[in-house]
């Protein structure tokens, strides 16, 4: 696999194995496919949220590097080895089960 679970300032993450181009796909989201979102889901199409292995560790960033595009984790820029992946929240959940504020005082919630 091209990516592993780290500690990290939230916690678990999900690290960077390789370098990725910019649009690459980095992993693909599996799971059993639940009709309504939890705090570790990821929306994936509608109706449909999955408890990906590492997407439970995948962490929101308002300034990301990777987007959800149907159930495929994508590059949004080039990104090198031992990198922190992450996404926005509010860019592909319909709605966030589990609203929280970050660090600087911003919420992540719909």
């Amino acid at each position: 696999m091209s990516v592993e679970i780290r500690e990290c300032d939230f916690g678990k993450g999900v690290f960077s194995k390789n370098d990725f181009k910019k649009n690459q796909c980095i992993w693909s989201l599996y799971g059993i496919a639940k009709s309504a979102p939890t705090r570790t889901t990821i929306h994936i199409g509608d109706n449909k949220h999955v408890d990906d292995k590492f997407g439970i560790y995948f962490n929101h960033s308002f300034e990301p590097n990777c987007a959800i595009i149907g159930q495929h984790v994508i590059a949004l820029r080039d990104i090198p080895a031992d990198s922190h992946l992450t996404f926005d929240y509010t860019s592909s959940e319909k709605s966030i089960s589990s609203p929280f504020q970050t660090k600087d005082g911003r919420w992540v919630k719909k």
